[in-house]
């Protein structure tokens, strides 16, 4: 039959009235002096309390589509006997009750033919096993299509999350209308745990079901039955990185608006913790608080059974992520000092201390496992610690195959787990001081008369001054330079040869800079040394006739030195030996610095 238009689902608020009782194996209900053994808990309904199977109340996680479950609770519910004295009652009389049964035989067809055009399955659409469709706007929409699964029953599609369905027998209509706002199939977990080991998450969800009962066109009664599902896990990991347990505190409301101004709100919270990683129930932690109007012993058990399997599954899933190395790194290990901020070298006894930081949280792991791998040039003692921030000893190999101290720290944590390299640079033997030789020259371009030449050479002498974020840097304690002017006559101003020197100059001041490459060989350096600015007194020997006629020959002038020291951009293989030319001149005019330094104690 066609039904009158305008039938809708009812759109239900939420109210949460809360009462408290707490429920476990061996234990009595609070002044009831009701005591449950073995493995039977206490449970109250209305004013009794009564000891249930424990495997009822909380029953074992497992999936199913609860779209079912719902729609069967909402035929074998009776709003009247619900409500008891609260109102007039208006029972479910035996022909409407085969009328109800007719009706569940159809429910798996029914729902196959949603998930069928909308293209899920019971396991794939929607947490709930519901609709795929389900949004934040959820509630029933416009008619789609239509089926018949058999004999006088038929369904359709109301929108993306709900649909209809409808059977005749006897001169009687009952339609059932749903609608399925997503629910709890998995949690989002956070993918690393915080620095104490927390990892929260929640779901919720909203199934709405009305049954119409019609006589001809008479509308003889309708009802409208809501659940509301609420959930919060809050998970534990230990020092190895796996889950200690998660507890689960899972709450159920069902509120029911029925024919003759019925209404019955009520529902229970559920709270047990899963020991991990067996993922048993620990009934000593089971908890159950009723609220609003009674309901029964095993209300919200399916949902329950769900949302405990979602939990293990989304945990698990979340587990193996943030606790196997290499797919994550979910707690860094923090080194002091960090990794080459220091010299090394042959023979120190130093130590470092190491931390877990948290990347959910950036806090300190409370927990940890160390493991300390792959050590070069250096001995660690302990190789291993359980404490969250252990300090290790370390002794530097007195003939290091290397330049640089190396080991890999892997952690296990409350955090996840981590795992980085730290290193630092050993000093090669003998940097402590630097000495050695330079020299230069100078030739001017050739003319008739011939060409201008300088020549110097000196002795140098650094030491370390200091080492900052890898770079040696050194001043000059010594040095001195001897420069010799000979060739053409540098003033320009004859043809008579020149010479003339100043011995033993004591440089001013200079400093060097070697810096490694990633903590060690090549070297790159750079040297700047001050010359004395004192000019040569200079005599003119073996002039030309012309400058003898002119009187300079025995003459004396000063000469401005053009000397200097400053090599840049330099590279030397071990860090030792620092020896180079640099020629900085062009065609006949020759410019050119040598230098030969080595390393010493």
């Amino acid at each position: 039959m066609r039904l009158p238009s305008g039938c809708r689902s009812l759109v239900l608020a939420a109210l949460v009235l809360t009462a408290a009782l707490a429920l476990a194996p061996t234990a009595s209900a609070k002044g009831k002096g009701v005591s449950c053994n073995g493995t039977k808990v206490a449970v109250k309904v209305g004013k009794k309390t009564t000891c249930r199977p424990f495997a009822k109340v909380f029953p074992q996680p497992r999936d199913l589509d609860l779209r079912l479950s719902y729609l069967k609770q909402s035929l074998e519910i009776d709003p009247a006997k619900l409500a008891g004295g609260k109102k007039k009652k208006k029972r479910i009389r035996p022909p409407e009750r085969r009328l109800r049964k007719k009706v569940e035989r159809v429910l798996p067809k029914a729902l196959a033919f949603f998930d069928r055009k909308r293209g899920g399955t019971a396991a794939s659409s929607s947490l709930l096993g519901g609709s795929a469709f389900a949004s934040a706007n959820c509630g029933i929409g416009q008619a789609g299509q239509r089926g018949s699964i058999g004999g006088s029953s038929s369904v359709g599609l109301l929108g993306d999350n709900g649909m209809f369905i409808e059977t005749e027998a006897a001169g009687f209509t009952i339609r059932l209308t749903f609608v399925s706002c997503g629910g709890i199939g998995s949690f989002t977990v956070p993918p690393c745990p915080t620095s104490n080991g927390s990892v929260d998450a929640k779901a919720s969800g909203d199934f709405k079901v009305t049954i119409e009962v019609w006589e001809g066109s008479r509308l003889v009664k309708r009802n409208t039955t809501s659940w509301e599902d609420k959930a919060d896990v809050h998970g534990e990991v230990g020092p190895d990185a796996q889950l200690k347990f998660i507890n689960v505190s899972h709450r159920q409301e069902m509120f029911i608006v029925a024919t003759g101004g019925i209404v019955v709100r009520g529902g229970l919270k559920r709270e047990i913790r899963i020991d991990m990683p067996a993922g048993q129930y620990n009934p000593a932690s089971a908890r159950v608080t009723p609220f609003g109007d009674p309901v029964p012993a095993d209300f919200g058990a399916d949902a329950f059974a769900k949302t405990a399997a979602a939990a293990l599954g989304s945990y698990r899933s979340a587990e193996a992520g943030w606790s196997t190395f290499g797919r994550s790194n979910c707690a860094e290990p923090v080194f002091a000092p960090a990794s080459n901020a220091e010299k090394l070298h042959r023979g120190d006894q130093k130590q470092v201390g190491v931390y877990a930081r948290a990347r959910a949280d950036s806090g300190r792991a409370m927990e940890a496992r160390w493991s300390f791998l792959a050590p070069l040039n250096a001995e660690f003692s302990p190789t291993a610690s359980q404490d969250a921030a252990p300090t290790i000893a370390y002794s530097v190999s007195k003939a290091p195959a290397g330049d640089q101290v190396r080991v890999t720290a892997k952690v296990t944590s409350t955090a996840g787990v981590g795992e980085k390299t730290w290193t630092q640079p050993i000093v090669p033997p003998g940097r402590n001081h630097i000495v050695g030789t330079f020299s230069g020259e100078m030739k001017g371009a050739t003319s008739v008369e011939g060409r201008t030449e300088q020549t110097w050479s000196g002795t140098v002498e650094f030491n370390r001054l200091a080492t900052i974020e890898g770079v040696d840097y050194y001043t000059l304690v010594s040095g001195v330079i001897t420069i010799t002017a000979s060739g053409l006559d540098g003033s320009g101003l004859s043809g008579c040869q020149q010479h003339g020197s100043n011995s033993n100059k004591k440089l001013p001041g200079g400093g060097m800079e070697v810096t490694p490459t990633n903590g060690g060989a090549p070297y790159g350096y750079s040297i700047s040394v001050s010359m004395p600015f004192e000019p040569l007194n200079i005599t003119r020997i073996d002039c030309n006739k012309a400058s003898q006629e002119e009187g300079f020959e025995g003459t004396e002038y000063p000469l401005t030195p053009l000397y200097k020291f400053s090599p840049s951009g330099q590279e030397s293989s071990d860090g030792i030996t620092f020896a180079g030319t640099v020629d900085e001149g062009s065609g006949e005019f020759v410019y050119v610095q040598r230098w030969n330094l080595h390393g010493t104690e």
